[in-house]
């Protein structure tokens, strides 16, 4: 028995039975016709100009450059489609600002639009495009303007080689919009998942939880690490399916060269090895599958309760939740998660957060197991 009176959570092959799920989900799926209309559609978020029922979708876009291909090595520029030329960011309406939809620890987020010619004409595109803040004093935020050529590369390239329905795809990179390289990818709507579920508070949460198991689980198969799991980086498409996204801190398993400040990332969503460890240890290579797996826990708790992890606990703060997570206390079972949350699923969520990462299941086990 769990340490909350729910039966220990059984790993992929059981036949433990989770909640019921309906199977209806938020929003519905244009089908595919020869207009190319398909499940892209809804990652981009519309389209406007000429009058024709054509959308660009991401293989288009890069189809309508020349044939991208990582880097050389030794190389320092992004992978992928350079875009340059091709994408604006947009204002506020009515305003002279950009318009932000979103920030990251050293990143801002702008709305913006990708015009390119097809066949049927010109075809203006909603986009996302993520901005590097660079340090000239080292101010908080910021980074020197070689980490930033560095990390941009780095998530370039892991970004480029992921192709699966539950992580955002990558469109290239545009030079000439801001203090660094852009990164290009779909615009959705603005929507991460807390803001989707806010809007949508009948929704039925699992289907969500099961497409970011989904996500992670691909990742991991890829033995990419995102090493920074948490609302804030999980989008919902107009479809109604959660997408993985922000790979600025991910790692390959095995990168030498990899680092990270270890405390950019959310301290709710850290797993406790990650949390103190020892001067023998290096920093870097405590980031694992099982820390994901951790995050995703915590993750999971926040969409099905819509509460902060550790409010539970009267902590809001990182600082507070840092020696709270180190004594082995994790988020609680009340009434009001009872409500919330099936027993298989509390008995998943506590297995991922299990303090020895040896005890937590794979991603691939997670998604086996939900229903």
């Amino acid at each position: 028995m769990s340490s909350n009176g729910y039966p220990p959570y059984s790993r992929a092959g059981s036949s433990r039975q989770g909640q019921s799920h309906n199977p209806q989900r938020y929003g519905t799926q244009s089908q595919p016709n020869n207009n190319h209309r398909s499940l892209h559609d809804a990652a981009v978020g519309g389209y406007h100009g000429q009058s024709h029922d054509t959308q660009l979708l991401p293989h288009q876009i890069v189809a309508s450059q020349s044939q991208p291909s990582p880097p050389q090595e030794g190389q320092q520029r992004p992978c992928g489609a350079n875009l340059t030329g091709q994408v604006r960011i947009l204002d506020e309406p009515g305003q002279n600002y950009r318009m932000s939809i979103g920030d990251g620890g050293f990143s801002d987020v702008y709305k913006g639009e990708y015009f390119s010619a097809v066949d049927a004409g010109p075809i203006t595109t909603f986009v996302a495009v993520k901005l590097f803040r660079i340090s000239r004093n080292g101010g908080h935020g910021e980074l020197w303007p070689e980490r930033v050529t560095k990390r941009i590369t780095r998530e370039s390239d892991i970004w480029f080689s992921l192709n699966h329905s539950n992580i955002q795809p990558y469109f290239g990179y545009c030079e000439g919009l801001g203090p660094s390289v852009a990164l290009i990818s779909p615009y959705c709507g603005n929507r991460t998942i807390m803001t989707f579920i806010t809007n949508n508070p009948q929704i039925n949460k699992s289907p969500l939880i099961k497409d970011i198991a989904k996500g992670l689980s691909y990742l991991h198969s890829k033995n990419v690490i995102h090493c920074d799991l948490n609302c804030n980086n999980v989008l919902v498409d107009a479809a109604g399916r959660a997408i993985l996204t922000d790979f600025g801190r991910a790692k390959i398993i095995g990168d030498v060269f990899y680092s990270t400040p270890l405390m950019a990332g959310t301290a709710q969503y850290m797993a406790p090895e990650l949390l103190h460890p020892t001067e023998e240890v290096d920093i870097n290579e405590l980031f694992s599958k099982q820390s994901d797996v951790y995050a995703f826990g915590i993750l999971s708790y926040e969409i099905f309760t819509g509460e902060e992890p550790f409010a539970c606990h009267n902590v809001r703060f990182d600082w507070q939740v840092v020696p709270l997570v180190q004594k082995g206390n994790r988020p609680l079972c009340t009434t009001h998660v009872q409500r919330c949350i099936s027993q298989a699923t509390w008995a998943m969520m506590e297995a991922c957060w299990a303090a020895a990462p040896e005890d937590r299941p794979s991603a691939d086990q997670i998604v086996q197991g939900l229903h």
